[in-house]
């Protein structure tokens, strides 16, 4: 984009002398359009044109390969960066190959932890011509593209787009223990329907399948998987297994945590494919808690147990 402004405005057009005209022109293409995406220089040390980029935008989006070797090291432009006292929206995308299962577990946290001033951030799966370009001009080459293919609006691509354009689509499922196996049907029926899921969140039963919905983002995978969860509870031993002294609670909850351990292993929320939070009560202060990263575990704490015991079918 540098060379459009350089061919436009002329070879001064970044000098401090031209200030004020590329401020204007800068300032008429924001008016004339509905979005104005600022591309900045990929150098190691900001350029001229990537420092009146961050100055410029109302949204920063740092592109970064999930594989790299130390996330807890920022790059210049990072820095440059986090030294901003505008506070516009900061936003990470890591960027993994098509073919990647899982996010690595606890990584995503380490990406973050050395960046508390990002807003939000997104897991992006991408093919081959995305993360090993081989052509040099990716505007034409992507016009060709699209013009062969349409966009798959269930991507990790297009779910970001709709978030930048304000566009995106959240889902909150609700509670109802057993009958919450309901929430599987409608997901399915959104994909159906063409209806992207781009943010889930839920308390309760709403909390388990929307964590697993927002790890697997396949109707397949989470249908099988709910039916293994509710083929372990359906049987009444476990929860005889697990009463204890009802001072807080009327079971300990081992079992069920034993079993819910099984299911997400390590994996925190932030290291979710779809952008998840879910809703606790904290019975010391009687608060609502929304949590959006640490362990999966979390959404746990969003289950209660009724003395009624009621059986999956």
């Amino acid at each position: 984009m540098e060379n459009i402004v350089r061919k436009r405005l002329g070879e001064n057009a970044l000098e401090s002398i031209n200030d004020y005209r590329l401020c204007s022109w800068l300032s008429h293409q924001e008016d004339v359009h509905r979005m104005v995406f600022y591309i900045a220089d990929s150098h190691c040390s900001p350029s001229a044109w990537t420092r009146r980029c961050l100055r410029q935008a109302d949204c920063v989006v740092l592109l970064a390969l999930a594989s790299a070797d130390d996330p807890t090291k920022l790059s210049p432009i990072e820095q440059a960066l986090s030294g901003l006292t505008t506070k516009v929206t900061k936003i990470l995308v890591l960027l993994y190959p098509l073919e990647t299962e899982y996010p690595p577990a606890k990584r995503t946290a380490a990406w973050l932890n050395a960046r508390p001033w990002v807003t939000q951030h997104y897991h992006i799966r991408c093919p081959p011509r995305v993360l090993n370009p081989t052509v040099k001009n990716l505007i034409k080459f992507y016009s060709q593209v699209f013009l062969l293919e349409e966009p798959n609006q269930h991507s990790d691509m297009s779910r970001l787009a709709r978030y930048l354009t304000g566009q995106a689509v959240g889902l909150v499922l609700g509670g109802g223990g057993a009958k919450g196996a309901a929430h599987v049907g409608v997901i399915r029926v959104l994909q159906e329907a063409g209806i992207p899921i781009d943010m889930v969140g839920g308390t309760s039963i709403g909390a388990l399948i929307g964590a697993m919905w927002s790890e697997e983002t396949r109707v397949a995978q989470l249908s099988q998987r709910s039916r293994d969860f509710a083929r372990v509870f359906k049987s009444i031993w476990p929860k005889l297994r697990d009463i204890t002294y009802p001072t807080v609670s009327l079971f300990s909850g081992y079992e069920f945590n034993s079993h819910i351990e099984s299911i997400f292993k390590d994996r925190q929320i932030e290291d979710l494919w779809v952008p998840y939070f879910c809703v606790t009560t904290d019975i010391s202060n009687c608060k609502m808690r929304v949590h959006t990263s640490g362990k999966s575990l979390r959404f746990r704490l969003s289950f209660s147990m009724d003395l009624h015991i009621q059986l999956c079918n």
